[in-house]
């Protein structure tokens, strides 16, 4: 857990009825900020927790050599030594990933995949990146009246296949703020894989992220919800809260 004066954070991973965590993640205090992110091993393909383990481990390595770049530069500059690191160091792997870091009291992110960023502000609960995966890319062409509604229920039951993801050899669709999102007193940052949403929801987190209390509290109170939910059932679940208290 990570404590200071204006924050609290904490983290939790948890392996449920799976025979391997795949799951990988990161949270730290360095240099008046706090630097997080959540990767997620894509199931079906092959090594999967190497996959998630050197997305981690590249980030890591380029916010820590360079302290006084900017967020945003730094994970526009990562986007491809990640990619180029799953690739190398994996037989056909690939990951998702989510990271933010707190610098100055705002708010930078970077999103490829499916896993989950959400901010609780007043009581509501908003995703702050959007789902890369073939729903998303369907929904986008039903608006735009490029497909019919026949193709689109046809095509929505391979909805969760990723459009993108680490180790393509070659990342174009991502999500990043150049200029940082200002935090406010009372704001809870959650990053997430997808096997939380399946579990819970985005109505039973907002629920139980509304309650008073720490970012270790919450995390207890997530971890309690998931397991009552799904047991030994669960996918590889892990989390990452962060909440500003002044």
């Amino acid at each position: 857990m990570i404590t200071s004066l204006c924050y609290t954070a904490s983290a939790q991973s948890l392996l449920g009825g799976r025979e391997e965590q795949q799951d990988a993640y990161c949270l730290e205090r360095r240099w008046g900020e706090i630097f997080a992110a959540v990767c997620d091993g894509i199931g079906g393909l092959p090594d999967g927790a190497q996959a998630s383990r050197s997305a981690v481990q590249t980030l890591l390595t380029a916010f820590r050599g360079n302290p006084q770049a900017a967020p945003s530069y730094l994970y526009q500059q990562t986007i491809d030594w990640m990619d180029r690191a799953v690739a190398e160091q994996t037989a056909g792997g690939g990951s998702t990933i989510v990271s933010v870091c707190v610098r100055s009291g705002g708010l930078y992110w970077l999103s490829i995949g499916d896993s989950g960023l959400f901010l609780l502000r007043g009581g509501r609960l908003r995703r702050l990146v959007p789902e890369h995966n073939y729903a998303a890319f369907l929904n986008q062409r039903l608006e735009k009246g490029e497909i019919s509604q026949l193709f689109y229920d046809r095509e929505i039951r391979r909805g969760r296949a990723l459009t993108s993801y680490l180790g393509m050899n070659g990342i174009s669709l991502y999500a990043q703020n150049q200029y940082p999102l200002t935090l406010e007193r009372g704001d809870v940052i959650l990053l997430c894989s997808d096997g939380l949403l399946q579990a819970l929801g985005t109505q039973a987190l907002e629920a139980l992220l509304s309650q008073p209390g720490t970012a270790q509290q919450l995390t207890k109170r997530l971890q309690t919800a998931l397991l009552a939910h799904s047991g030994n059932m669960q996918d590889n679940t892990t989390l990452v809260l962060i909440k500003r208290h002044r």
